[in-house]
């Protein structure tokens, strides 16, 4: 955020030269001549202002938990956090269409839809300054709360069987999350930089429901244990371990836009929502994870859309990974471990976003990527299989 400081003063003039050459053979750059006159768009973006007003912001935390020990070697734990933050950073547009001239316009005979979109910062000049174009201004101006509840069951190792559990129900809720990278599919700038009101929903980070149950067991089977200890079978069955992690997860939010400036501000807005989002036309197949296009409308000019900020929740996650590991000691030093490792053993697609866009009447609800590993490769099954000496 800060790194963009340099368009606030003093001002820093960038020079860019290709040179294809080494040093020695470039001659120095040429002197600048600057100037006072400034066309329409010249200060094009990114144009970064930070407000002379700028905070830092303000965070206040609260916890209230609970642990116990139910069973030997088996302890619950339930908690709630709370949190509730201030003058957290957000971009509004340092220019935007002011409501006095367009109002002025639509007197004069004007038709609204003929007022949208970049015609009303420069063939209109409805803005202060026609030389700025959309210049982002970081101000402290939004806010943000949060309400967690979040459960632990802890088993310690003990009869080869050890087992953490842990799940969190959870609600965030802001004006403005990142004013850099938004969430897939959503927008920095708010509808309205004169309302921010619409902006307050959902956190791009929210995730309503997550459970995350990781475990080790070992089979009481083989050399050493309690079952079939002895002979060549004991010997088969030694030092066979099952491990895994499960993950249970909801989606993340995200906006809906149409294609309409009926706010007037320069920029798309959101839709208004009409009926049941949950009716989906027949024949849609598992792609189709959001909304029905049919509970929606483009809103009249001059109105604000009904539709707030992340109102729908993209799709969840329910992941299985599974280790399964067998040692076999041939001296007491010496031992060879087999390792069988499935990522998303059941093959369960993890889908993106879908398609946010009311006008795209063939990708809207539609979600055409999958999410994949965190490592950068794909979300499908993934099979590995490796082996070890220990000495």
């Amino acid at each position: 955020l800060f790194g963009n400081a340099r368009s606030s003063p003093p001002f820093e003039q960038a020079l860019f030269n290709a040179i294809g050459d080494i040093l020695p053979n470039v001659p120095p750059p040429t002197t600048v001549t600057t100037t006072a006159t400034l066309n329409n768009g010249d200060l094009g973006g990114p144009f970064i202002i930070f407000d002379r007003h700028f905070q830092t912001p303000l965070v206040q935390s609260w916890n209230l938990g609970v642990q116990q020990e139910v069973f030997p070697s088996v302890t619950v734990e339930v908690n709630y956090v709370g949190q509730h933050a201030t003058h957290l950073f957000r971009d509004v547009d340092g220019n935007p269409p002011q409501p006095a001239k367009i109002a002025a316009l639509i007197a004069a005979g004007r038709n609204p839809a003929s007022l949208q979109g970049q015609a009303l910062r420069f063939s209109l000049s409805t803005v202060n300054n026609t030389a700025l174009f959309e210049p982002l201004v970081q101000e402290s101006v939004a806010s943000g709360i949060y309400h967690g509840l979040q459960l632990g069951v802890t088993k310690r190792f003990s009869h080869g069987l050890q087992i953490q559990g842990s799940y969190t129900y959870s609600h965030a809720i802001d004006n403005g999350s990142d004013p850099i990278d938004p969430t897939a599919g959503n927008r920095g700038l708010p509808r309205n930089s004169f309302n921010l009101g619409p902006e307050r929903g959902n956190s791009d980070f929210d995730i309503r429901h997550r459970a995350v149950i990781n475990y080790i067991y070992e089979l009481p089977v083989g050399k050493g244990k309690a079952h079939v200890s002895g002979g060549a079978m004991g010997r088969v069955l030694e030092g066979w371990q099952v491990s895994g992690i499960m993950i249970f997860s909801g989606g993340l939010p995200y906006d809906i836009f149409g294609n309409r400036d009926d706010q007037h501000t320069g920029l798309s807005d959101r839709v208004n929502l009409i009926g049941d989002p949950s009716n989906h036309p027949p024949g849609t197949d598992k792609t189709h994870t959001g909304p029905a296009r049919s509970s929606f409308q483009l809103a009249a000019f001059g109105t604000v859309p009904n539709l707030t900020r992340n109102k729908f929740f993209g799709p969840g996650q329910n992941n299985f990974d599974v280790v399964l590991q067998k040692t076999t000691s041939f001296t007491e030093r010496f031992k060879l471990v087999l390792r069988f490792e499935s990522y998303n053993l059941f093959n369960r697609v993890y889908f993106g976003q879908p398609g946010n866009l009311f006008q795209n009447a063939g990708t809207f609800g539609v979600s055409s990527t999958q999410v994949g590993r965190p490592d950068g490769t794909s979300g499908a099954r993934q099979l590995q299989v490796a082996a070890k000496i220990h000495f």
